[in-house]
């Protein structure tokens, strides 16, 4: 689970948002940039695509880049109590969103921000290479880093991909540069340079491009494709080691790419560079709704606007991977059991291939673990999936039918506080049940939250105390 991304949904939850930018925007604060920044840089942290446009000014962003050099000439290596890195990050967060990127270069910021990669702290190359990396996303902002010989952003970053001591700068580095390869390719410059770092043959595989948060439910769908004939690369592992050149082959290889799209994954860096690589190739691109929660915005939605999306969320599973499986073999050869999972090769025997997925897509044996060893424990019969399955949509269908006076009775019979469900439908109810089936992940991370309390052993209860609930969507004796 992204604690990062719990914490970012809290707070701005507790409406602590709203008053940092109308603070900004107040003429209190309108000079004032010793405090104008600091509240800039909270903001920064949970702002979304919306807000990004409305914080911070020219002035803010030019405060930050003089306070970049005075900081790496100071010998205290601080100005005004900031240090180099700790602007750069806040320029960072503003660059995560495709508003500011353009903006943010014709300020100047790529300078400081280069003078930054060339220190010798490893905090200070990381961070000013993640900022570069946001800002690449814009494509009028890689023709500048490729064009730019003031700044020399290429040559600092070839530098630092061959060189840098730190091998997470190294990684980072090498990310940004895969994100300018198609304009690096037709530079006469840098094109013999880049296909030193990341030219390969291509094959024909599935890959699935995801954040880690959302890995259960993929690791369903990939048992789902893998058993039904095809070659599958997910990094199972969280690669460490040339993970830019694992990445690069993955997706030179793939024939179609499995989009995993989230909240997560729409601010991570490493997604987006799979994604727009991908798309840079013209490989194939199905995107997978994975995430409750999630909305897609930005740049995101822009990439995947008009494609067909494949919604693991609010229909069943195998309803799904059913249509995903038939979509897949419009548009890529099976394989011949060869299946690549980042690091280690798993091979499928036809025994495999031939086990069906159960009605919630879990299949209960045969599942790879995270070293990618196959467990194996007996299939559920046919038999007994069909009438699990219907024995499930059948009391689902009748809860959800409850009026709201039936459900105020079922939540006294099952000592649910009124006070925090009162506002539920019984289909409400019945949607985390099918979650619970379907995406657990992401149901535990929502149930945890029902109880709005910051005493975790309370909100653990509550959750605990739902969970088992779950069991008894039935109105009367008779349904049991």
């Amino acid at each position: 689970m992204c604690t990062f991304c719990d914490v970012t949904s809290d707070v701005r939850a507790a409406g602590y948002l709203p008053v940092y930018l109308k603070y900004l925007e107040s003429d209190i604060v309108k000079h004032d940039l010793l405090v104008r920044v600091p509240i800039l840089a909270a903001a920064s942290d949970i702002m979304n695509e919306h807000d990004a446009s409305m914080a911070g000014s020219r002035d803010d962003v030019e405060y930050m880049i003089c306070g970049i050099g005075e900081a790496i000439r100071c010998v205290s290596g601080q100005y005004d109590g900031w240090f180099a890195f700790e602007l750069a990050k806040i320029i960072g967060n503003l660059a995560i969103f495709d508003s500011n990127k353009k903006l943010l270069v014709e300020y100047g910021v790529l300078e400081p921000l280069i003078k930054l990669a060339k220190q010798s702290e490893e905090i200070e190359q990381i961070t000013a290479t993640k900022v570069l990396a946001h800002l690449a996303f814009d494509d009028d902002n890689k023709k500048t880093f490729v064009s730019d010989t003031q700044t020399d952003v290429v040559t600092t970053l070839f530098d630092l991909a061959r060189s840098s001591r730190y091998p997470d700068v190294r990684e980072s580095a090498k990310g940004v540069l895969w994100t300018l390869s198609e304009q690096l390719h037709s530079s006469t410059k840098y094109a013999d340079l880049v296909q030193e770092l990341f030219g390969k043959k291509t094959k024909g595989h599935v890959m699935i491009s995801y954040s880690r948060e959302q890995r259960p439910l993929l690791l369903r769908i990939k048992q789902a494709i893998t058993e039904a004939g095809f070659s599958v690369w997910m990094d199972i592992e969280q690669m460490r080691e040339n993970v830019y050149d694992r990445m690069a082959e993955a997706i030179q290889e793939a024939s179609v790419v499995l989009i995993s799209m989230s909240y997560s994954y729409q601010r991570s860096e490493y997604c987006r560079r799979e994604a727009a690589y991908a798309s840079s190739l013209k490989r194939a691109r199905i995107p997978l709704l994975v995430d409750p929660g999630y909305t897609a915005e930005g740049w995101l939605a822009l990439m995947t606007a008009g494609d067909y999306h494949y919604d693991f969320v609010r229909k069943p599973f195998e309803t799904k991977i059913v249509e995903l499986i038939k979509e897949l073999e419009r548009r890529c050869v099976k394989s011949q059991g060869d299946t690549t999972d980042g690091i280690i090769k798993q091979e499928v025997s036809p025994q495999q291939s031939s086990q069906a997925v159960s009605s919630h897509g879990v299949p209960s044996y045969n599942v790879p673990s995270a070293h990618g060893q196959i467990h194996s424990s007996p299939p559920p019969t046919h038999t007994e999936e069909s009438a699990q399955s219907k024995k499930h949509s059948k009391r689902w269908k009748k809860f959800s039918k409850l009026n709201q006076e039936e459900f105020m009775v079922w939540l006294e019979k099952q000592n649910l506080p009124r006070d925090i469900f009162e506002s539920y439908r019984a289909k409400d109810i019945v949607f985390f049940a099918q979650m619970k089936e379907e995406s657990p992940d992401n149901y535990y991370r929502h149930v945890m939250k029902l109880s709005k309390t910051k005493n975790k052993v309370e909100a653990f209860k509550m959750a605990a105390d739902f969970t088992k609930s779950l069991e008894h969507l039935k109105i009367t004796k008779e349904e049991s």
